[in-house]
């Protein structure tokens, strides 16, 4: 059910073989899906993965946030974010959780919590993100 929902809020207009990720199906592999009268609402997803900033750390990586807009603003992305962050912890030995997201998210990454890092660089499918930890 996760590729419609990334298409529809992440990827118009791709095709939903370019809304897997690598890592969707692996064993450590979190993915929260809400739903509202039968519709998806949110996608975030959370991989272990090994991030060049910190090599040498376990760590987390969050992929795919996104809020359908209607619901946006309404504090249902950090709840998740918390959410996600507590299943991480929960269930791993994890010493650093990191994520990339469009600038426009940046106000939402640090109010839950994480720091920017690097620079912003281009993405050919997203724009400019920038990185967090």
């Amino acid at each position: 059910m996760r590729y419609p929902i990334r298409r529809d809020l992440l990827r118009k207009g791709k095709s939903l073989k370019s809304c897997c990720i690598e890592k969707d199906h692996a064993k450590e592999a979190i993915h929260i899906e809400p739903f509202k009268a039968k519709k998806n609402i949110e996608i975030l997803s959370a991989f272990q993965i090994r991030y060049p900033e910190f090599e040498n750390l376990r760590s987390f990586r969050l992929r795919t946030i996104k809020v359908a807009p209607k619901y946006q603003r309404k504090g249902i992305a950090s709840v998740m974010i918390q959410n996600i962050l507590q299943q991480i912890n929960k269930n791993n030995n994890i010493e650093c959780i990191c994520l990339n997201t469009r600038i426009a998210a940046n106000k939402l990454n640090e109010s839950n919590g994480f720091h920017p890092i690097g620079k912003q660089f281009e993405n050919k499918s997203i724009g400019t993100p920038s990185k967090f930890y």
